[in-house]
Order: C-alpha cells, then structure tokens, then sequence
C-alpha cells in the first residue's frame, strides 16, 4: 500500500511539474511581435477550448448543407460578414486564428485565413496564400481550398467566388485555362493598376501546402510534435 501511494504521490508530482512547465506564447499588434511566458497547461486548455468552439462554429454555419460545395460557400458568406476589415484605429492583433473570428475583423491575410480555418476543420484542407502580379509590384491574398482531388480558390477579401458557366464551382486548373471565368467574377477589378486575372497567371506553379490550418487541431499538432521529437531524438 505504501509504495501504491509513493508511486502515486511521484506521478502526481510529475503531473503538476509538467502542467506548470513554463512555455512561451507569441503575438503581435500591428506587426510588431511580443512573447509573455505562461504555463504549460494554460496553454493547453486555451488549444482545447478553441478545438472545441471552432467544431461548435463549423457545425452551426455547415448546418443542413448536404455537399462540400455547399459548406464551403456556407463558410465564405460566414466569414465574410463576420470578419470585417480593421477598423479605422483599431490595431491588428497577430495571435490564434480562432481570435480573429471572436474579435469579428483583421487584416486581408487573417480574414481570409479564417476562412480557411473553417474549411479544414470540415475536413477540407484550405490555407490562404499570397498571389503576386507578374510584374511583382502588387498582391492579394486568396483561400485555396482542396475538394475531393480538386483545388478551389477563393477570394474573401473581395467576395469572389469562381464558377464554370454551369454555376459549378471551376477548380483552379480550370481557371489558369480559361481566365474569362475569373474576368467574369471579378467584374473588370484592377488592383493597383493591374487587371485582377493576372495575379492567377503568375500562380501557375503554386501547390498550397495545407500544413498551418491542420495545425489547429490538437491531434494533428500532437502527431506532428511527437514526430519532431522522434527526428530531433535521431540526429543526436
């Protein structure tokens, strides 16, 4: 009986060194960066809670859709009438994807980042990514999101859905081959003088990795450490 209670008196006291391990947490307000030191299970409460409240979003904004298609249009209208751009004065706060959501505005990148966050946990990959003009002088950022075997794009920030003459949704290959059907949503756009197609000439060898988004959920985060220190532990 004694040792029972050592043995559990010692993993107890293991338990609470590790859950008071002190980590490191980053932010930034308008581009600047910042650290603040917290315990280990602060942050780890803080990961699950936000799992569970974007699987809560998710459910609630999918609703009754029946296809991927209509989810992911279900979350293109979410999130754009829910993340609105920064208000005049208001600062732009760099911290979890899932923050950007509860404040209800950022910047371009994380608007359309919440986007995506929306998409990946309906089990569609999805990521934001800049696209540069092809003379390099401008930028937007767009969503790419994997449905099925196909990559969509989506523009948040400026509200632009793609689709084939059928109403389908036309995947991006389609639309470096055709980009009359980006023409057609973008109704004549220039973004600082350069016709809004072109952007997507200059994405023709772009594959999005979808890596960021997934590690928003703790078992992809949890499997992606473990592996990190399976390789550190080799090279040693």
């Amino acid at each position: 009986m004694r040792k029972k209670r050592a043995l559990v008196a010692i993993a107890a006291a293991v338990i609470g060194l590790i859950a008071w391990w002190p980590v490191e947490t980053r932010f930034g307000i308008n581009y600047e960066w910042s650290s603040r030191t917290i315990h280990l299970y602060e942050k780890a409460i803080d990961f699950v809670s936000r799992d569970l409240q974007t699987r809560r979003l998710v459910a609630d904004v999918a609703g009754a859709a029946a296809t991927d298609e209509r989810r992911v249009l279900a979350f293109f209208d979410w999130a754009r009438a829910h993340v609105r751009p920064v208000p005049d004065g208001f600062p732009v706060i760099d911290d979890h994807v899932f923050h950007i959501i509860v404040r209800g505005y950022g910047a371009p990148d994380q608007r359309t980042e919440a986007f995506a966050l929306l998409a990946s946990y309906a089990d569609m990959p999805a990521t934001a990514m800049q696209l540069t003009s092809p003379s390099g002088t401008a930028q937007i950022v767009v969503a790419f999101v994997e449905i099925g075997d196909r990559i969509h794009a989506f523009d948040v920030v400026n509200g632009f859905v793609f689709r084939r003459g059928d109403g389908t949704l036309a995947d991006v290959d389609e639309l470096r081959a055709d980009p009359s059907l980006i023409r057609s949503a973008a109704r004549g756009l220039e973004i600082a003088g350069v016709p809004y197609e072109s952007f997507y000439v200059s994405a023709a060898d772009v594959r999005p990795h979808f890596a960021r988004m997934a590690m928003q959920k703790p078992w992809q985060r949890l499997k992606t450490e473990a592996r990190k220190l399976v390789t550190d532990a080799r090279r040693r």
